[in-house]
C-alpha cells in the first residue's frame, strides 16, 4: 500500500508541474536557486525545458543549479550549450571560469576570464576569477595582485574580499585575512563565508573553543544549513572528543536526514572505533546523496582495514580521477597493489608518488619493498637507502629502534635491535638486508656476509641474498666470488633478473661488451618486453657504434608505453642530432604518459637546449600546473638561459611566497644571483633558506659559493655543519673532497670520498673522484680500476666515467681497452681536452706516437685545462 501511496504522489507532482507554464517553471526555478534548494531548481529549470528547448535563461540557470549541486560536468555542458546558441551571451565567460576554478582547471579559467576582459577591461568579477586560478596554479604574487586590481575597480567587493583573505589565510598572513574578514562582517552580519573563514583561523591558530562558536553562530544564521554542524563535529572528531562528534553525527541526522553531512560524520567516528562495517553502510549513504573525497577517502580506509582491498582500491581511484594530485589517496592504491602482489602496477603508482615528492620517505619505503618484491635488489635497496636518510624514525617502526640508534651515533644499540628484528622475523628480507647494510657501512663485511647467508633457506627468495652477497664480494675485490654467487642467484630463481642485470653491469664495467649483451640477450628471450633489458642493451649497443640495433631495441622498450622507455629512446634521437624524431617520442610519451614531470620536462630542456625559449615555457606552465615546485625552478633556469635574469628573480621570489617556510626558493634566488656574478647576495639568500629547514641541500650550495669565492675554510666548516646534523648525508663528505682537492691536499681528498662512499657505496661521484686520485698514486691502481668500474656499471653513458675508466685502465697497462673506451668518451663530448690528453698517454705507451701527437695537438686547442702543461711537454718530447 506504501509504495502505491508513493508512485501516486510521484504522479500527481508530475501533472502539478506539466500544468505549468514554462515560464512558471523558470521562476520557481530561481526562487529555490536564491534558497539554496538545488536539487529542487534542477528539476523545474529540467521541465521548463521540456516545454521549450530553445529557454535558454532556463538551461542558464539550470547550469547555475548545477554547479550548486556540485554536478560540475553537466554544468559545463549546459553552458556550453548556452555559449554555442547564444554566442553574444556576454557572462558565460564568468559562469564557466568560476566553474573551471571549481574543476581545478586553472589555465581554462584564466582562459575564460581573459576572454570576458577583452569585452569588459578591468572587469572586478574576471580579475577575481584570475585570481583564484593563479592561487590554484601556486602563483600567490599573481593572485594577490588580481584580487588588489578587482578591489580599485569595485572597492569593498565582498566575494573579491573573501578570496583575499582567504588567500592570505593560506600563506599563513592570519593578521591580514581577520582584519578583512572583520572588515566584511561588520559591514554584513550574516555573511556566512566570513564566519567560515574565521573559523578556519581559530583552527589553523589551535582555538578550537573559539572555532567551535564561530560554527555554533553560523548554525544561529542559517538553521537550515548542515554545513556548521558537520564541521563542528569534525572539529571535535579531531580533538579526540570522539564520543561528542558521534552526537553530532547523531544530530545531524536529526536535523538534515537527507543531506550527506550526518552519514559521512557517522561514518568518520565509526571509523575512528574500529566499527568498519558499520563505517562503510554510514558512508555508502553518504556517498550516495552527495559523492566527497572525504567520503570516498574514509570509505577507502575502511574497505582496506576490513580486507575487502579491491573495493578499498576502487574508491582510492574515484578520488584520483577526480584529484590526481591527492598523495594520500595514491599511496593507498600503491600499498594495496602490492598486498595483491600487483608488483608492477605497485611500483608504477608509487613511482609517481616519489616523482611528485621526492621527500617522501613512506612512498620511497613502499617503493623499496616493491622492488625487493619484483626480485630487483638493486633498486630496492636503493630507495630503502632513500627512505632511511630521509626519516629513519619511518624504518624504526620496522627495525625496533635500530636506525633512530644509527642517528643518534649509538651503534650497539642498532646493531642489537636489528638481529633482534632479524630473529623475530627472520623471513623479512627487507630488514635482513637493511641490517646487512648496516654492516657494510661499519666496514664489516664479514658479518654483512654471515648474516645474509643465514638467511638462505633453499628457496627462490634466496636470490636476493646471492646478489647481495655479489655485491660484497665485488666491494673486497673478490671477483670470481662475486660471480659464483650472481651465477647461483639466477640458478635458484630463474624468473627473476636481478642477478643478470647485475652481472650485465659487471661485464660492461670490465669493458667485455660481448658477455654483457649475452645476459640481456638471456633476460629477453624470457621476456622480450623487459624495458630495462632494451634500454641498457640498446645503450651498449650504442657504445659499441651498433646504432640500428641500438634503435630496434630503444623502439621495443617504448613499444611498451613506460616513460622510462620514451625518455631513453627520445634522448637517443637527441644524441644523434635528430632533435626532431625526439621531439616527437615525446610527444608521443605525453599523450600515453599524461601529466608525467620527467618527461615533460625532458621536452622543456630539449626546447631550452635549441634556444626555442617560448615553447620551453609553453611546457614549463603545463608542468606547473600540477607540479609547481619544479615548474618553478625549471622557469627559472629557462630565464637564466635567456639572460633575463629579472624574470628569473621575480619567479624566484614565487617559489619563495608560495612555501615562504621552505629553503627551496633561496635556493633558486641564489641561482640567479650566482649567475649576476653577485656571490655575497647568492650566499645572504642561501643564509635565510638555510635557517628556515635546515635543508641540507641549500647547505651544501652554500658551501659550494663559499668555495667559489675562495673561502674554503667556511665551505669545509659548512659542511661539516651539515655532517654534524646528517651523518648519513655522502654529499657532503664528497663536497668537502672536492674542496680539499681543489687545495692540493689530495690524501685528506681520499680520505673524504671514502667516507662518502662508506655511507652511499652508489654514490657516481665520489666512486669517479676516487678512482682518479686512485690512478695517480693516491691508492692503489688496482682500486682505481675497480671504483672505475663500479662508477661505468652505474652510469654507462657518462662520458666523464668513461675517461676515468679509460684512464684507469690506462693506468693497469690495459691500453688496447683504454683506448677503446677513451675514444667512446670522445665521441659522446668532441674535442674535450682532458679526454684527448688520456687518449695520448694510452696511445704513446702502445707505441703510437703519430696519433699521440694529433691527440695532443686536439687537446691544446683549449689552452687552459688542468693537464695542458703536461701535454704541452709530452708534446714537446714525441714533435721535436
Amino acid at each position: 500500500m506504501h509504495k502505491k501511496i508513493l508512485a501516486l504522489a510521484i504522479i500527481v507532482g508530475i501533472a502539478g508541474c506539466s500544468g505549468e507554464t514554462s515560464d512558471e517553471l523558470y521562476a520557481e526555478g530561481v526562487r529555490k536557486l536564491h534558497d539554496g534548494n538545488a536539487s529542487g531548481a534542477i528539476v523545474l529549470f529540467r521541465n521548463a525545458l521540456e516545454k521549450d528547448q530553445n529557454f535558454l535563461n532556463a538551461r542558464l540557470q539550470l547550469a547555475r543549479a548545477y554547479v550548486l549541486a556540485g554536478k560540475y560536468e553537466l554544468a559545463e555542458k549546459e553552458f556550453q550549450k548556452v555559449k554555442r546558441l547564444n554566442p553574444s551571451q556576454r557572462e558565460i565567460p564568468l559562469d564557466m571560469g568560476r566553474l573551471y576554478n571549481a574543476l581545478r582547471k586553472p589555465e581554462l579559467a584564466i582562459a575564460q576570464a581573459r576572454e570576458y576582459l577583452s569585452i569588459e577591461p578591468e572587469s572586478a568579477a574576471a580579475l577575481e576569477i584570475m585570481g583564484v586560478a593563479y592561487d590554484i596554479r601556486s602563483m600567490p604574487r599573481e593572485a594577490e595582485e588580481s584580487f588588489l586590481r578587482a578591489l580599485r575597480k569595485e572597492p569593498g567587493k565582498t566575494s573579491t574580499t573573501l578570496e583575499l583573505a582567504a588567500h592570505y589565510a593560506t600563506r599563513g598572513e592570519a593578521a591580514r585575512a581577520r582584519k578583512l574578514l572583520e572588515e566584511v562582517v561588520r559591514a554584513e552580519p550574516r555573511n556566512v563565508r566570513a564566519y567560515h573563514l574565521l573559523a578556519d583561523l581559530e583552527r589553523s591558530a589551535g582555538r578550537n573553543e573559539q572555532a567551535l562558536a564561530l560554527y555554533a553562530k553560523l548554525a544561529e544564521i542559517n538553521t537550515a544549513d548542515p554545513l556548521p554542524y558537520y564541521k563542528a563535529g569534525l572539529l571535535k572528531l579531531e580533538m579526540g572528543n570522539v564520543a561528542a562528534a558521534e552526537a553530532a553525527a547523531a544530530d545531524l541526522l536529526k536535523r538534515f536526514p537527507k543531506s550527506p553531512e550526518g552519514n559521512r560524520l557517522k561514518g568518520m567516528v565509526l571509523y575512528r572505533r574500529n566499527n568498519f562495517p558499520d563505517a562503510i553502510a554510514a558512508l555508502q549513504t553518504a556517498n550516495k546523496l552527495r559523492p566527497s573525497v572525504s567520503g570516498y577517502y574514509f570509505l577507502g580506509l575502511s574497505h582496506y582495514h576490513q580486507g575487502e582491498l579491491e573495493n578499498a582500491l576502487s574508491q582510492f581511484r574515484l578520488i584520483l580521477d577526480r584529484v590526481p594530485t591527492f598523495i594520500q589517496a595514491r599511496l593507498m592504491t600503491g600499498m594495496i597493489l602490492l598486498k595483491q602482489k600487483r608488483l608492477d602496477d605497485a611500483v608504477t603508482e608509487l613511482s609517481r608518488v616519489v616523482e611528485a615528492d621526492g621527500k617522501n620517505a613512506f612512498a620511497r619505503n613502499l617503493l623499496g619493498s616493491a622492488y625487493m618484491a619484483k626480485g630487483m635488489y638493486s633498486d630496492g635497496m636503493r630507495e630503502l637507502d632513500a627512505a632511511t636518510q630521509l626519516d629513519p624514525k619511518l624504518v624504526e617502526s620496522h627495525l625496533k629502534k635500530g636506525l633512530f640508534h644509527l642517528s643518534q651515533g649509538r651503534t650497539a644499540e642498532v646493531e642489537a635491535d636489528l638481529l633482534t628484528a632479524v630473529r623475530v622475523a627472520p623471513e623479512l628480507l627487507n630488514t635482513r638486508l637493511i641490517l646487512c647494510s648496516f654492516y657494510m657501512h661499519r666496514k664489516n663485511h664479514a658479518k654483512a656476509l654471515s648474516v645474509l647467508k643465514e638467511g638462505l633457506s633453499g628457496k627462490p627468495e634466496d636470490a636476493v641474498l646471492y646478489t647481495g652477497m655479489a655485491k660484497i664480494m665485488l666491494t673486497d675485490n673478490k671477483t670470481a666470488e662475486a660471480v659464483r654467487y650472481l651465477r647461483k642467484a639466477k640458478e635458484i630463481n630463474p624468473g627473476s633478473f636481478d642477478a643478470s642485470f647485475s652481472l650485465a653491469a659487471y661485464y660492461s664495467a670490465r669493458g667485455d661488451a660481448s658477455a654483457a649483451l649475452g645476459e640481456y640477450s638471456e633476460i629477453l628471450r624470457k621476456d622480450p618486453a623487459n624495458v630495462g633489458a632494451n634500454v641498457r642493451m640498446a645503450a651498449l649497443l650504442e657504445l659499441s657504434g651498433n646504432d640500428g640495433e641500438a634503435l630496434n631495441h630503444y623502439l621495443k622498450a617504448a613499444e611498451t608505453r613506460n616513460p622510462t622507455a620514451y625518455q631513453a629512446l627520445a634522448s637517443h634521437y637527441e644524441r644523434k642530432g635528430d632533435n626532431s624524431r625526439a621531439l616527437a617520442t615525446l610527444e608521443e610519451a605525453a599523450r600515453a604518459v599524461p601529466r608525467s614531470a620527467p618527461i615533460m620536462e625532458q621536452k622543456a630542456l630539449l626546447y631550452l637546449r635549441d634556444k626555442q625559449y617560448k615553447q620551453a615555457l609553453a611546457v614549463i606552465e603545463d608542468i606547473e600546473a600540477f607540479a609547481p615546485e619544479r615548474g618553478i625552478s625549471l622557469r627559472v633556469g629557462t630565464y637564466v638561459a635567456m639572460q633575463k635574469l629579472p624574470e628569473a628573480l621575480k619567479h624566484a621570489q614565487r617559489a619563495i611566497d608560495r612555501k615562504p617556510g621552505s629553503s627551496q626558493g633561496y635556493m633558486l634566488l641564489a641561482s640567479v644571483h650566482r649567475e649576476q656574478n653577485n656571490l655575497e647576495e647568492a650566499i645572504a639568500a642561501l643564509k635565510k633558506g638555510v635557517a628556515l629547514d635546515n635543508n641540507p641541500m641549500a647547505a651544501l650550495m652554500l658551501a659550494n659559493l663559499y668555495a667559489g669565492k675562495g673561502s674554503f675554510d667556511r665551505a669545509m666548516e659548512t659542511c661539516s655543519d651539515i655532517v654534524r646534523k646528517l651523518p648519513g648525508f655522502a654529499p657532503a663528505y664528497h663536497a668537502q673532497g672536492i674542496f680539499l682537492e681543489a687545495r692540493g691536499r689530495k690524501n685528506e681528498a681520499v680520505a673524504k670520498y671514502r667516507a662518502a662512499l662508506a655511507i652511499q657505496d652508489t654514490f657516481t661521484p665520489a666512486l669517479n673522484n676516487l678512482a682518479m686520485l686512485c690512478a695517480d698514486g693516491y691508492g692503489s691502481r688496482e682500486d682505481a680500476l675497480r671504483l672505475a668500474e663500479s662508477a661505468m656499471a652505474l652510469e654507462p653513458a657518462n662520458a666523464a666515467v668513461m675517461d676515468t675508466l679509460g684512464y684507469a685502465l690506462f693506468r693497469n697497462n690495459r691500453n688496447n681497452e683504454a683506448i677503446r673506451i677513451l675514444e667512446k668518451a670522445e665521441a659522446l663530448l668532441p674535442g674535450n681536452s682532458t679526454i684527448n690528453y688520456h687518449l695520448a698517454l694510452a696511445h704513446q705507451a702502445s707505441g703510437e706516437n703519430r696519433q699521440a701527437v694529433v691527440r695532443l695537438r686536439k687537446a691544446l686547442v683549449k689552452q687552459d685545462f688542468a693537464e695542458a702543461q703536461q701535454a704541452r711537454s709530452l708534446l714537446a718530447r714525441l714533435n721535436p
